[in-house]
């Protein structure tokens, strides 16, 4: 019953409403009850609630509403971003190039599967893990110097380079 209600539904009393025969009332001997929905890309992937076993003399105020409603919108952004997240990163690790981003204390924050795949091969006796590492951990600098002179001159003008380097 609860979900076919847009919006906040609160029940500061569930004796005196339908939902007092709900399956979770009768279950949990629910007395007061709020939720809103989690939705994802505009669809209802669940909802965020909050129950007592003690029935309120008082209804739930506005600013309780508000913030049960902001909880369930903060939920929903997390996992639509979790999800395209998970969508780029699919899309990365396809690419068949060796690519990887590095922070401006030169450590390694994202790695495609090629890049690590290439990256791990160059490491003497490193850990295999390349994200979170500092470039030159993953990469000789007296082995790659052409490498890290491109490295260095697009970190300094914050300007996209493409080069390509043998090992």
């Amino acid at each position: 019953h609860a979900n076919e209600v847009d919006g906040v539904l609160d029940l500061f009393n569930t004796k005196d409403t339908k939902y007092n025969t709900d399956i979770a009332d009768q279950t949990w001997d629910i007395k007061c009850y709020i939720r809103a929905k989690v939705q994802i890309n505009g669809k209802l992937f669940g909802t965020v609630c909050f129950v007592d076993q003690q029935r309120r003399q008082e209804p739930i105020s506005g600013p309780e509403q508000t913030l049960v409603e902001l909880i369930a919108r903060v939920l929903s952004q997390l996992l639509e971003r979790q999800l395209a997240r998970e969508e780029r990163n699919r899309i990365f690790d396809r690419m068949t190039d060796a690519i990887f981003s590095v922070s401006s204390d030169w450590r390694v924050t994202t790695a495609n599967t090629a890049a690590r795949e290439v990256l791990c091969e160059m490491q003497t006796g490193s850990d295999p893990k390349i994200v979170g590492q500092r470039l030159q951990a993953v990469l000789p600098v007296d082995e790659m110097a052409t490498t890290y002179e491109q490295f260095e001159a697009a970190m300094a003008d914050q300007a996209e380079r493409t080069f390509e380097a043998y090992c």
